[in-house]
């Protein structure tokens, strides 16, 4: 990968206000289930008892190394701050989101998605974006409310944790390369969108597009991608690479593909408008 830009990363939060702080999210009364044996697996990722794998929503913490490779920076400081937190509470409670559906309360490994509160109510995500140990995530119907942007906003104001990491870096798509994957934070400019019958694909610079379901979209107030046309956006997300057939080479297809979940995964380059 070559040279990275350090730079300051917001999203576009339609409709959601950063000015003004919401309260974070509190336990639903009743909805709590106690956690009586755990098993913290990384920053985000616990074993709530009786084979029951939770993965909290609303978040990504650093990568733990898997099969040899290195740990991301600040990945076992994540780990140790959900530990921390599971062994200083008297008691503490797992719940889905009460807005999600049934069958989307859990991921395409079979997690649970949900949060874990202490006692007092305190959130662990809450508290690993405050300690600059997560970047927040909305992924539909898990959409992260203002108050965890805000967060997010002043962990890295104040340089902590992953912000002060490579992880921080704003890579240009034109720079990414198929040795590249996983969560990124991304900047290119809007060279085309195509549209297809259920998803747009807005290519950047470089070797990436995005995906985006155009239903999720607009149902969560997205604007249409077209207006992004020469737009330098910048976008977060998990960045996978594909096999291209011939014909799919010669038409231009890009090998990266981001899949864009909600407006407040992308923002626009104030300065380019």
């Amino acid at each position: 990968m070559g040279k990275k830009l350090t730079t300051l990363f917001l999203p576009l939060l339609l409709g959601l206000s950063l000015s003004v702080q919401a309260q974070c999210l509190k336990p639903t009364e009743g909805a709590g289930k106690a956690i009586f044996k755990w098993y913290v697996f990384d920053g985000d990722t616990l074993d709530v008892g009786a084979d029951k794998r939770l993965r909290l929503a609303f978040i990504n913490t650093p990568e733990l190394g898997r099969s040899g490779a290195a740990d991301q920076p600040q990945a076992q400081a994540a780990k140790q701050a959900a530990v921390d937190f599971m062994q200083t509470s008297k008691q503490v409670y797992w719940q889905t989101d009460s807005k999600a559906p049934p069958e989307q309360q859990r991921d395409r490994y079979g997690r649970y998605l949900g949060m874990v509160y202490n006692a007092k109510g305190d959130w662990l995500a809450e508290q690993l974006v405050s300690d600059g140990l997560a970047f927040v995530l909305s992924i539909p119907p898990h959409v992260a409310p203002a108050c965890l942007w805000q967060q997010e906003a002043d962990a890295r104001a104040a340089g902590k944790g992953i912000w002060a990491t490579t992880l921080a870096d704003v890579v240009p798509a034109s720079e990414i390369s198929a040795d590249d994957g996983g969560f990124v934070l991304v900047v290119g400019k809007v060279s085309k969108v195509e549209s297809a019958k259920r998803d747009w694909y807005v290519e950047l610079d470089g070797d990436i597009a995005l995906r985006i379901n155009k239903q999720r979209w607009l149902k969560h107030a997205g604007e249409n991608p077209n207006t992004w046309l020469g737009e330098q956006v910048r976008v977060r997300g998990w960045l996978a690479w594909r096999s291209l057939s011939k014909s799919q080479r010669k038409r231009g297809y890009k090998h990266g593909v981001m899949v864009l979940t909600h407006p407040h995964m992308i923002s626009m380059l104030e300065a380019q408008r």
